[in-house]
């Protein structure tokens, strides 16, 4: 079997092949059919690797730590790509979040004395849940 043989395509001074890209010199280089797939194959993964990261959720008040009253508090989420949010506090029942204003909200009370975990999660669209890390904040 021959080794394969790009088709050249015509110019005025010089000879470049018809698919491929150019070295250093500005001529044009074959690309091999492998060399071809594996940059295809390359694209194909960073596209899914950027679209899974689309879909985010991440609890954003209450933070870290915070000192928060006993009474209510409006529990402040940041999602992307998906619009079924939910919370659970003290590990315990998933609860439903509303969106409003750009943010999704969870309105917690009331709020026994202590310190509490919130963990918030959605769904996406292969139907697996993506939860935030565990934050902890503790009523004054």
């Amino acid at each position: 079997m021959e080794p394969y043989e790009p088709k050249k395509k015509k110019t005025s001074k010089k000879s470049t092949y018809t698919n491929g890209s150019k070295n250093g010199t500005g001529t044009m280089v074959m690309d091999s059919p492998l060399a071809v797939a594996k940059t295809q194959i390359k694209k194909a993964q960073i596209k899914a690797k950027t679209a899974k990261e689309v879909a985010a959720v991440t609890i954003d008040y209450p933070q870290q730590g915070e000192k928060i009253q006993p009474l209510h508090y409006a529990v402040r989420l940041s999602v992307k790509g998906s619009s079924t949010v939910e919370i659970a506090i003290d590990e315990n029942d998933w609860n439903a979040c509303r969106e409003s204003v750009g943010y999704y909200w969870h309105d917690w009370a009331p709020i026994s004395k202590g310190s509490h975990k919130l963990t918030a999660r959605i769904k996406l669209s292969s139907g697996k849940y993506k939860e935030t890390k565990t934050i902890t904040c503790r009523t004054i």
